[in-house]
Order: C-alpha cells, then structure tokens, then sequence
C-alpha cells in the first residue's frame, strides 16, 4: 500500500520464512522495484540501524513480542510517525477467549523508565499448526490499552486511536496513530 501510494522507498521485515518468501513472490509480480523485503527480527534491525524513517508501520507484530514497550521504544527512536494495528490486553475478553492461556495477574516490568504490566499468552497448541501461527517464541506478552496510550503520552507522541473492535475473534484490536508532538525528543 505505501508502494502504491507513492513511498521513494519501502523496507518492509518478515520473520516467517514462508510468509517471507511469498512476499518476494508478490514483489516480483507487481514489480515493486522501490520495496525492500528483508528476513529477520525487526527489533534487531531497529537496534542496530542509524537511519530514520518518514513512517513506520507495525502491523500485526506488537502482541507477538515478548517486550512490546521496549519494541515500540526502538521504533520512536527512528520516527516520528508510527502507524500501528494490534491486539491489546483486556481481562474480561481475553479470558474468554484463551481461558487458562493467558497469565492474568501480569507481571509489572520497567523498561527505560516507563513501569507496565505485561499480561503473558502461551501459544501452546497454535505451535504445532502446520500454518503460521504469528509469533516465533513459545509465548508473548500483551499490553492493556491504556499502557499503549500512557506509554506514547510518556514519550511525546499523540497517540490516536482511529479504528477498534472488541469482538475480534482473537482479542480486542485498534489501529491507531502515534505522531510525535512538535518539540518532543
């Protein structure tokens, strides 16, 4: 969509080798001479790029990661305007969707000065699907809504919510906008 909107250039990081290779698939059929797919863990290429970036879309990764303030850290440190769509953690909805899978005491955790409580979801069974199951560690962690808001607040950045259900069939989800606020570092 950025490609076809007009992006000079477009980076985009794939973990899942399969979903990897049909990117370069579908690359090679559009012609997308101006997209970049790479293979690899996106946090690690954050944490060790030099190079800022107009726009960065975190689109179905964020509840699969097992530090997600410290995934979105990394990417306010290359951007100033972050496009996200995410499942978060919501007691009631959650439990009655994954039952005994989530740990629904939390666990508070401090990560570069911005205290959250972390809500693990064990993959369990989704593991052994033979299709993709999202996330490449045994288990993730979740974050409740208002920690998505506090956390950019903290940061500097207006974080707008544009889109959200609470009857997804895998968990409550919004899309939303973080811009950086004029002045904030």
């Amino acid at each position: 969509m950025m490609s076809d909107m007009g992006a000079e250039s477009v980076t985009s990081i794939e973990s899942n080798s399969r979903a990897f290779i049909k990117c370069l698939i579908v690359k090679e059929i559009l012609q997308m001479g101006n997209v970049n797919f790479l293979l690899g863990d996106f946090d690690k290429f954050l944490q060790t790029t030099n190079k800022k970036y107009d726009f960065v879309l975190a689109s179905g990764v964020i509840y699969h990661c097992l530090n997600p303030i410290q995934v979105l850290s990394n990417i306010s440190k290359v951007t100033d305007q972050i496009g996200i769509w995410s499942h978060y953690f919501d007691h009631e909805i959650c439990n009655s969707i994954y039952k005994e899978r989530f740990d629904y005491k939390g666990k508070l955790v401090l990560v570069n000065n911005f205290e959250a409580r972390y809500f693990q979801l064990d993959y369990k069974e989704s593991l052994n699907w033979s299709g993709f199951c999202g996330g490449p560690n045994p288990s993730t962690n979740w974050i409740e809504k208002s920690t998505w808001i506090n956390f950019f607040n903290s940061l500097g950045f207006d974080f707008k919510i544009i889109a959200e259900s609470l009857d997804h069939p895998n968990g409550p989800e919004f899309t939303a906008i973080a811009t950086r606020k004029s002045g904030a570092k």
